[in-house]
């Protein structure tokens, strides 16, 4: 019975990996302890044959456990063995991985984590994590593994999290460099077989990792050599490689064809002595074995080439991967377009002189023409006295050409007993032609008031026709915004399509009242008739109106913001109230010249201030 016992016993401890020999100790002990109870003969002796026969068989079992972990070492030896064999006959990376996953758990290894640093040089920074493998099996990291910070060894989430272990840590090399590292999860059964693995393991890497090296490097020579290849193949300027000895040694299919030969092949091992004169083969040679003898290219060489042409050459040394200087290599381009051209400018150039002093006269000729339209474009401007002579009203006027001749048109003119016709206009466009209809425009207001016409759709449907005419003849795009005042007894009425009208009163509030409905441009069409319409406005002592050309409202400064209107009618509220004419004049000016500032001012600026007495 207590045989059966302690044979279970034995086993239970074989089981659980337990030292069997330590049994041995503890019988002894037991029977010890015994021995003071066995007071009769035969009890002792039924207790020295137990004892005889437990020692015996522990003895056996411990037999069978040397026997079993003989076995299990030289099956572990013999299994090491063949997965070395395997390793270093495996040359990818990936292979490497596999292997280890198949035959890990087959010497006594239940888990292990393999990381390569991504960047050796920096083995603190970035690990990618190659293999991970558990009891569960191995985990999926994808093609290329798992990226993480190498301090950590092992991401967390892949180590066990229900029991514990031990992980022993190894470093992997190659040519002697650090390249990434190994855990081991510690086993008894595996004990034996960690540094030996990791031998192994470190040396398939670096095999595997030189194969790939030089697969990697293959493929990069064999991608630069088809992308030269293709450049060569493709490009429309002629290449060459020559020898020491000024032979070619590989051309591109360019240069074939400006010799007359289909293949390039053909002209390896020839040299411009096959192709050229002795007199232009010489200084070819003479420039490429300066090259080799100095090292120092020729850059944007001009030569005379095959059939007349011209070429653009740049000839360099061939270093070989030592630095050492084999050859020469150039690029030629083909400039005899260009040459023409050159030759072409310079029998041009005489005739451009030429043309320039013809023009430079031309030039003085139309500067003075034009400097004769601008003085008589001023010359019939109103004149100070003549403002200063009209009764009832303060009037002053003021216009700024952008060019030297402009476009923008204002008159006053009395007429008849206490009537004051006043004008402003804007023809598109500036310079002369917009000069000239502006003069025209002039004359024609000025005969119509001569000729007392006082209907307001005959006086402006006039004008408009004589403008249509005009502009038809001249040939050019252009038109005109022009309101008319009549002025008398302080009632004004305002005829014609222009800017806003800005009717002041005394106390410097201002009624803006829009024109648009007043008329039509005028030039665009024959007949403005249908489109022609008349207000009354009536002034009070203090009151007066404001007229102006966009030139004011749309001015900008340097960062393109317009003054606007809003800025006109509050500069003119602010001055109008005790002020004369001439000062809310200046004022407007004044402050358009300040927000402008330095910025280019575009266009005309005309402006017209009355106040009634």
């Amino acid at each position: 019975m207590f045989i059966d016992v302690l044979s279970e016993m034995l086993k239970q401890t074989l089981k659980a990996d337990g030292d069997v020999a330590r049994w041995q100790d503890v019988i002894s002990a037991f029977y010890h302890q015994s021995l003071p109870y066995l007071s009769e003969r035969h009890m002792m002796a039924q207790a020295e044959n137990i004892w005889q026969q437990s020692r015996i068989l522990i003895g056996e079992m411990v037999t069978q456990v040397k026997m079993s972990q003989a076995s299990q070492k030289e099956q572990q030896t013999a299994k090491l063995f063949e997965i070395t064999g395997r390793l270093v006959t495996t040359f990818h990376v990936e292979g490497v991985m596999d292997i280890l996953a198949e035959e890990l758990a087959a010497i006594g290894i239940p888990a292990c984590y393999l990381a390569l640093y991504q960047n050796p040089s920096v083995p603190t920074d970035m690990a990618r994590l190659m293999l991970a493998y558990a009891e569960q099996g191995r985990a999926l990291l994808g093609a290329h593994g798992l990226l993480f910070p190498s301090k950590r060894l092992v991401p967390a989430e892949l180590l066990p999290q229900d029991r514990q272990y031990a992980l022993l840590l190894y470093d992997l090399y190659f040519h002697n460099h650090q390249i990434g590292f190994i855990l081991f999860e510690m086993s008894e059964q595996g004990r034996n077989a960690y540094e030996a693995l990791c031998g192994a393991i470190s040396s398939a890497l670096q095999g595997a990792l030189l194969v790939q090296h030089v697969q990697e490097r293959s493929a990069e020579i064999a991608r630069q050599k088809y992308v030269l290849d293709t450049f060569m193949a493709n490009i429309p300027d002629s290449i060459y490689f020559k020898d020491r000895e000024s032979r070619f040694t590989k051309v591109n299919p360019a240069l074939a064809q400006r010799f007359g030969v289909s293949d390039p092949e053909a002209l390896v091992g020839k040299s411009d002595f096959d192709f050229f004169p002795e007199a232009q083969a010489c200084p070819k040679y003479e420039h490429e074995q300066q090259i080799l003898h100095t090292g120092q290219a020729v850059l944007n060489l001009e030569e005379f080439d095959i059939g007349g042409s011209w070429s653009l050459t740049t000839k360099m040394p061939l270093r070989d991967e030592h630095g050492e200087i084999i050859g020469t290599f150039g690029i030629s381009r083909d400039i005899t377009p260009l040459k023409i051209a050159q030759q072409q400018v310079e029998e041009a150039y005489t005739e451009i002189q030429m043309l320039n002093e013809q023009l430079k006269q031309e030039n003085l000729r139309m500067s003075a023409e034009l400097d004769i339209a601008r003085r008589l474009q001023q010359m019939v401007l109103p004149m100070p006295g003549e403002l200063d002579s009209i009764p009832g009203l303060d009037i002053v006027g003021y216009m700024q050409p952008a060019e030297e001749v402009g476009g923008d048109y204002y008159d006053v003119l009395p007429y008849q007993q206490g009537n004051v016709c006043i004008g402003i206009g804007d023809v598109t466009g500036h310079g002369l032609e917009s000069g000239v209809l502006m003069l025209m425009t002039q004359t024609a207001i000025r005969a119509l008031i001569d000729r007392g016409e006082s209907d307001p759709v005959v006086f402006l449907n006039t004008i408009n026709r004589v403008l249509f005419q005009n502009i038809q003849r001249m040939g050019v795009d252009r038109s005109l915004t022009l309101v008319m005042v009549n002025y008398q007894s302080g009632q004004l009425r305002l005829i014609g399509q222009h800017e806003e009208a800005l009717v002041v009163r005394r106390d410097g509030s201002i009624e803006r009242m829009d024109t648009i409905d007043l008329g039509f441009p005028l030039g665009m069409v024959d007949d403005i008739s249908q489109w022609i319409a008349e207000a009354t406005i009536t002034l009070a002592p203090g009151d007066g109106l404001v007229l102006y050309t966009d030139g004011i409202t749309e001015a900008q400064n340097a960062a393109n913001s317009f003054y606007g209107l809003d800025r006109l009618c509050a500069v003119i509220s602010a001055t109008w109230r005790e002020a004369s004419a001439e000062i809310v004049k200046e004022a407007i000016l004044n402050d358009l010249c300040a927000f402008v500032g330095g910025a280019q001012v575009y266009d005309d600026i005309t402006l017209v201030v009355l106040k009634q007495k």
